[in-house]
């Protein structure tokens, strides 16, 4: 690939941690999609519970060939106001044909996956709620456990995996958060 096309060079990561999966795929585009189906098997790419869509929903990004392989149950689209149209309604109308529920940070603001070190997983934003997917969950996890509205001390967040927490996280409480930074049990 082109040296100076920085999109097309993008690195792709899958994450798996427990039973949960996420792939990142940056500002990807088709070529790129194609020559990863050459190198890995669609049974190495997908299902993932969470996949961040290839260049902000972009035209030249996800396929439906691509997106057969790695099978989304939930995808976030990282994107604000801007001139090139992302996403697109082709993007997503093949998010909804894979069944995935839609994540968009233009309409959701910030939107943070929590996952424990079994794989259970929630997504929440921190305005509205996605748009729900017809696929079944990939993974069939009991639902992820409420933690009190705080954690009494770092040592029970850290037992239960969560730290560090975050402002607007389950689990955060300020009395956690020492330096009032918005970070607690760093």
């Amino acid at each position: 690939m082109p040296k100076d096309e920085q999109n097309v060079n993008s690195i792709g990561l899958l994450i798996q941690y427990g039973s949960f999966r996420a792939l990142l795929t940056g500002d990807s585009e088709t070529p790129e999609t194609n020559a990863w189906l050459k190198t890995y098997p669609a049974s190495f790419l997908g299902p993932v519970n969470v996949y961040k869509s290839i260049h902000h929903g972009a035209k030249n990004g996800d396929n439906a060939r691509w997106l057969a392989a790695v099978r989304p149950e939930n995808v976030v689209i990282g994107v604000g106001p801007n001139n090139y149209g992302h996403p697109t309604a082709e993007a997503l109308s093949l998010y909804k044909k894979a069944g995935a529920g839609i994540y968009r940070t233009d309409l959701n603001g910030t939107v943070t996956v929590t996952v424990q070190r079994t794989g259970q997983f929630i997504i929440t934003t921190e305005k509205g709620t996605g748009t729900a997917g017809s696929r079944k969950p990939v993974a069939t996890p009991a639902p992820a456990p409420q933690p009190a509205p705080y954690y009494r001390s770092c040592a029970a967040a850290r037992a239960a995996g969560v730290t560090p927490l975050r402002l607007g996280q389950p689990g955060y409480g300020r009395h956690l958060d020492r330096d009032g930074d918005g970070v607690a049990c760093e």
